[in-house]
């Protein structure tokens, strides 16, 4: 019977919110009778579920690309890379495309499927296995007069994480309202679309019967939730702390863009404090508030840093990690020198830092007074060592490297 079913290959290069598309689609075939393969060159489709919102990123889509056309089965390209890349996709691939906004467009590649793609639920677990070696072996690590403060600390969110068990992802929302200048992902996600909260509290209580006490919050903007419905981020985070009231559930708040961390800091203060939030991922992208301003960030770097110093006031154990973006255009060593204060000021556990380029479509990409490579590189080093006589881990993969 095996043999004579429909083969795909589902596999993606992404972030989790791709992941659990791949998730989600891996459960759209296996619901209607096709079998998922392991391995490209046994199927009979393979579905590339793409991630590009940075430049190995869409180096290694293209790669990837180039590869599966070699194989027998029929390619189609789903993710964000249509919309971020879509010149460079066309120059090497003329096939079918699903994009990231709309992907349940492949019911009308798969007509015939009695299960539609819109009747299949989002899952909680990601696809493959999500770790990265390259970024820990690019992990930067120095004794400066911080660093056993946060090897502590590390430790701690580390062994919290063991207690608390595997992690489960909880998607609150798709899309993005905001137009960062530099940022193509919007391009790409589209407009938001809320979940009701009826439906994430649904989502979160089967998550805790199942047994799950490690929630990802997660979203493609996580604190603009609620725009779109007449709710807020404020009202779902106090539903779900109601919901799970008996619980020892904790919370690992993905992707908050600085002004919801603003808007919201009484509410988040209030789950920090009790321990409840465990960590949160933040990016100021810089410490310079001309830069902050052309980026289209619409927030001011004094005021993020006294809401973290609250939260910090509160619980000393929160992780907190950010990302910072090098060599925007116009940027200079002032601008940079205020990004290095910031972040001694702040004080963050973890940090990822990226070189600033070009995306398709961004609105940096028309600006002028961009900076050449080698500057960038020598900035992003120099922070590095920063960092590294700080005692503050940080990341950067071979193209940040200057590799």
């Amino acid at each position: 019977m095996i043999e004579n079913k429909k083969r795909v290959f589902v596999t993606t290069n992404g972030c989790p919110r791709r992941r659990l598309d791949s998730s989600r689609l891996d459960n759209f075939f296996k619901i209607n009778g096709w079998v998922v393969v392991r391995a490209p060159e046994e199927a009979d489709y393979i579905i590339f579920v793409t991630c590009s919102f940075k430049q190995d990123k869409e180096e290694y889509c293209l790669s990837r690309i180039k590869e599966f056309l070699k194989y027998r089965g029929e390619l189609i390209v789903a993710g964000c890379l249509p919309d971020i890349a879509g010149d460079r996709l066309k120059e090497i691939f003329n096939g079918k495309i699903i994009r990231t906004a709309n992907l349940d467009k492949i019911d009308t590649l798969f007509d015939d499927f009695k299960v539609k793609f819109e009747d299949i639920p989002d899952t909680h677990l990601l696809y493959g296995i999500y770790f990265s070696w390259r970024q820990w072996l690019s992990l930067n690590l120095g004794i400066g007069k911080n660093f056993f403060t946060n090897c502590l600390t590390y430790g701690s969110y580390l062994l919290k994480n063991i207690r608390l068990g595997p992690k489960a992802y909880l998607r609150i929302s798709r899309g993005c309202p905001e137009r960062c200048a530099y940022c193509t992902i919007t391009l790409a996600v589209g407009d938001l679309k809320s979940k009701k909260i009826q439906v994430c509290l649904r989502e979160y209580r089967r998550l805790l019967q199942r047994g799950y006490r490690n929630i990802v919050l997660l979203a493609d903007n996580l604190g603009a939730y609620g725009l779109d419905c007449g709710s807020s981020l404020s009202e779902l985070l106090e539903s779900l702390a109601e919901a799970d009231e008996r619980s020892l559930a904790r919370w690992d708040i993905r992707d908050l863009h600085p002004k919801w961390v603003i808007r919201y800091q009484e509410v988040l203060l209030k789950y920090i404090s009790q321990g409840k939030v465990t960590s949160m991922i933040c990016a100021i992208q810089s410490g310079s508030n001309r830069i902050l301003e052309l980026m289209n960030r619409m927030h001011r770097i004094e005021e993020i840093a006294e809401v973290f110093a609250r939260f910090r006031e509160k619980q000393p154990g929160l992780f907190l990690s950010t990302q910072l973006i090098f060599g925007f255009p116009s940027e200079t060593e002032e601008d940079f020198q205020a990004t290095l204060r910031a972040i001694e000021r702040i004080g963050f556990n973890f940090i990822m830092l990226y070189p600033y380029y070009d995306g398709q479509g961004s609105l940096s990409s028309g600006m002028s007074g961009k900076l050449g490579q080698e500057v960038i590189f020598s900035r992003l080093k120099r922070a590095v060592a920063f960092l590294q006589n700080k005692g503050i881990f940080c990341a950067i993969d071979e193209v940040s490297s200057g590799k």
